[in-house]
């Protein structure tokens, strides 16, 4: 592997939320491009509950945070910045958090096998 221990958090993190809100603003007209608001609107159309909504989107938030955090430091440290994050170097706090993004992530996942069949 090129970056052994890391994760692309964009490819396959960020991506997976961004995909399903498309999908799901497609299936339902949301005419919004701001991935939170075509998850919360499309959500409400297909009846999803606010509470499971609410976790999908903050599981979407902590991951571009994250991703987030990681190029500014890469960029303090004059390292070329990516998306790319090592869960060993995160806090134990992060990591928790991480992991229930990516369950997150599995959910919405799975929602969309469901409705479409994949």
């Amino acid at each position: 592997p090129k970056h052994p221990g890391t994760i692309d958090l964009k490819k396959f993190g960020a991506r997976i939320f961004v995909d399903a809100a498309r999908i799901h603003s497609l299936r339902t007209g949301v005419p919004s491009s701001s991935t939170v608001q075509r998850l919360r609107q499309a959500s409400q159309k297909l009846g999803i509950a606010a509470d499971e909504t609410s976790a999908v989107i903050e599981g979407f938030n902590f991951i571009q945070l994250l991703r987030l955090r990681s190029q500014h430091l890469d960029t303090e440290h004059d390292a070329p910045g990516d998306n790319r994050v090592n869960p060993d170097r995160l806090n134990e706090l992060d990591r928790r958090i991480l992991k229930e993004a990516f369950r997150q992530a599995r959910k919405v996942q799975t929602r969309l096998k469901l409705d479409y069949q994949l």
